[in-house]
């Protein structure tokens, strides 16, 4: 079942969760949204660990994110952007494939 858009406002939260029932893309995309949900749920909880490799773990969750260099040439650089700006991913990876 998909999204209901017939109000005057979308709620966004209530979109993306019916995209879990939606088809096979968008059951996809609704996975993926509530492991992203999960990971900054668990990036923002306090860490009372250790230190590793000198430096003090602020967190119990790292987010790594990794692309490729045709994803910087399309639309999506200013998706990455801000992720980087935001501080979203303790750990970016570019990936640039030549012949």
């Amino acid at each position: 079942k998909g999204y209901d858009f017939s109000g005057n406002e979308i709620d966004y939260n209530a979109m993306f969760d019916s995209y879990k029932t939606t088809g096979f893309q968008a059951t996809n995309f609704g996975a993926a949204v509530n492991m992203v949900n999960d990971m900054l749920k668990a990036k923002s909880e306090p860490f009372e660990g250790s230190y590793m490799d000198g430096i003090r773990q602020t967190s119990g969750c790292t987010i790594f994110v990794g692309f490729t260099s045709n994803m910087i040439s399309s639309g999506v650089r200013e998706n990455i952007k801000f992720l980087v700006k935001r501080e979203f991913s303790g750990c970016f990876s570019y990936n640039m494939w030549c012949c």
